[in-house]
C-alpha cells in the first residue's frame, strides 16, 4: 500500500514540480563520475535519483521519517545512494570526507528556517566541500549579492563573500513548486575559497563583529560600536580607513569590513 504524504509546513516542505527547471539545475552543476554528492532535502527522490546517473556517489539526506521511506522505494534500484534519516546540522561533514575519500559537492532545496545557520556550517567545514548548488527564497539570495547602500545589505553579504564566491544562476517562480511557497526562490553556486578572500584575527569574532554592526544598520558605526571602543579610537580608525567619522554600518563596502574588524579587534576581546 503506498504511503500516503502531507508537505510539513514546519518543516518548509515544497517540492519542484517543474521537470524543465530540474533539468536547468542538472545542466548547471556539470556533474561527472568522479562527483561524490550530498543532497540536502532529498524528499521523495525526484532529483536523487538523476543525480545518481551522473554522479559517482550520493548521500541523500532527508530529515522526514515518512519521505525517507518513500525515498527508499523510489531508489531502491540505485547502488550508489545512501539514505541518511537526519538533520544537516546534525551530520559531521568529515565523516562523510573521510568515508568517500573526496571533497563532496553540496546540492539542495534549503527551508528559510535553516538558510543562515546551514551557510554557517559550509563555511565552518569548507575544507571538505568542492562547491555548493543550493535553492534559497529570492530574499536570502538578494541579501547574499548585496552591496552598500541598498536595502539588502547587510552581515550575510559581509560575511559570506568572504569565503566564498557567490553566484546566482537563475530565479525560480513560486508557481513551479508543490504547494506553492509565498515567495519566489534563486539557485545559487557557492566556490568556497582555501583561505579567507581577506585577512581576518579571527573568523568567529568577525561574524560577532559584523552582527553587531548591522544590529542596528541607520545607527552611526561610533554610536554602535561605543560600548566597546572609543569614540577618538574609533574615529582614528575610520580617518585610517577613508570613511567618514559619521558613516552607518550600511554605507561601509564590504570589501572595507575586514580591515575595519582586525582594526577594532584588540578593543572587542
Amino acid at each position: 500500500m503506498p504511503l500516503k504524504f502531507k508537505p510539513k509546513k514546519e518543516l518548509g516542505q515544497v517540492f519542484l514540480k517543474n521537470e524543465k527547471i530540474k533539468e536547468k539545475m542538472l545542466k548547471s552543476m556539470s556533474l561527472n563520475k568522479e562527483d561524490v554528492v550530498l543532497e540536502i532535502g532529498a524528499g521523495k527522490g525526484e532529483l536523487t535519483c538523476e543525480i545518481a546517473k551522473l554522479a559517482k556517489f550520493v548521500y541523500a539526506v532527508e530529515l522526514d521519517p515518512i519521505l525517507c521511506k518513500m525515498l527508499e522505494e523510489e531508489v531502491n534500484s540505485f547502488q550508489n545512494i545512501k539514505i541518511l534519516n537526519e538533520d544537516i546540522l546534525n551530520i559531521d561533514l568529515e565523516d562523510i570526507y573521510k568515508e568517500c575519500g573526496s571533497q563532496i559537492l553540496v546540492v539542495g532545496n534549503i527551508p528559510f528556517s535553516i538558510s543562515t545557520p546551514l551557510l554557517l556550517k559550509l563555511v565552518e567545514e569548507r575544507r571538505f566541500i568542492k562547491e555548493s548548488y543550493l535553492t534559497f527564497q529570492k530574499e536570502v539570495a538578494l541579501k547574499l549579492k548585496a552591496r552598500h547602500n541598498s536595502k539588502e545589505y547587510g552581515f550575510l553579504a559581509c560575511y559570506f563573500n568572504v569565503f566564498c564566491d557567490i553566484e546566482i544562476l537563475f530565479f525560480i517562480g513560486r508557481r513551479n513548486f508543490t504547494p506553492p511557497p509565498k515567495v519566489d526562490s534563486a539557485f545559487l553556486h557557492f566556490k568556497f575559497y582555501k583561505e579567507p578572500k581577506f585577512f581576518l584575527k579571527s573568523e568567529k569574532m568577525y561574524l560577532k563583529f559584523l552582527r553587531i554592526c548591522f544590529n542596528q544598520r541607520r545607527k552611526k558605526i561610533k554610536n554602535v560600536l561605543k560600548k566597546f571602543i572609543c569614540e577618538k579610537e574609533l574615529t582614528r580608525i575610520l580617518k585610517e580607513l577613508s570613511l567618514n567619522e559619521n558613516v552607518r554600518s550600511e554605507q561601509i563596502p564590504l570589501e572595507k569590513y575586514p580591515e575595519f574588524f582586525n582594526l577594532c579587534f584588540d578593543f572587542l576581546k
